[in-house]
This record gives C-alpha cells, sequence and structure tokens, in this order.
C-alpha cells in the first residue's frame, strides 16, 4: 500500500505515504511481538511458567538485598557520622546483605 501510494503521487513526501509507513511500522513494530507472545503465552511455550517464576524470585532476592545494603549505609551510616563511600560501611552492609 505504501508504495502504491508513492507510484501514484510520485513525490516521497505526500501526507498518504507518510500515513501508509507509520501504519506499516506500527504493525511491524507493536503486531509482530504481540503476537508472538500471545503464542507463547497461550500454548505455554518454552515452560514460561518456570521462568517467570524465577525471574520475580530473583527479583525479589535483588530488591531485598538492595533494601538491606541501603538500610545498612544510609540508617546505619547517618547515625554514626560516616559517609555513603566510606569502605568499612560498605563492607558491613554487604555482609548484612549476605547474611539475609
Amino acid at each position: 500500500m505504501a508504495f502504491g501510494s508513492l507510484i501514484a503521487c510520485g513525490c516521497d513526501n505526500s501526507p498518504v505515504a507518510n500515513v501508509a509507513f507509520i501504519g506499516t511500522e506500527v504493525a511491524a513494530f507493536l503486531g509482530i511481538p504481540a503476537a508472538i507472545t500471545i503464542a507463547i503465552l497461550k500454548y505455554r511455550l518454552y515452560d514460561i511458567d518456570v521462568i517467570i517464576n524465577r525471574a520475580v524470585v530473583y527479583g525479589l532476592l535483588a530488591a531485598a538485598f538492595t533494601g538491606v545494603y541501603v538500610l545498612v549505609v544510609v540508617g546505619i551510616g547517618s547515625l554514626i557520622g560516616y559517609g555513603v563511600g566510606d569502605p568499612l560501611l560498605t563492607t558491613i552492609a554487604v555482609v548484612a546483605a549476605l547474611e539475609t
């Protein structure tokens, strides 16, 4: 359709050609990944349930480690007067995060 409008118009920058190109791009960039996603979820391809479960668990684990690190560095650092970039405080935060 886009090439037909360019041939009929004889120019590269007609409104019809622009609309056709935008429609083609939207269909290609959004339609194909959406179709693949629907197929994977509908037919349970690639054991996606296991992959999603592991991704959620690892994401929550990373968030917990980050929370403990921030709590130790900011909380204890402000209590004892150390700066945020202090190596001793960072070491304590990493040890506390690993023990959780």
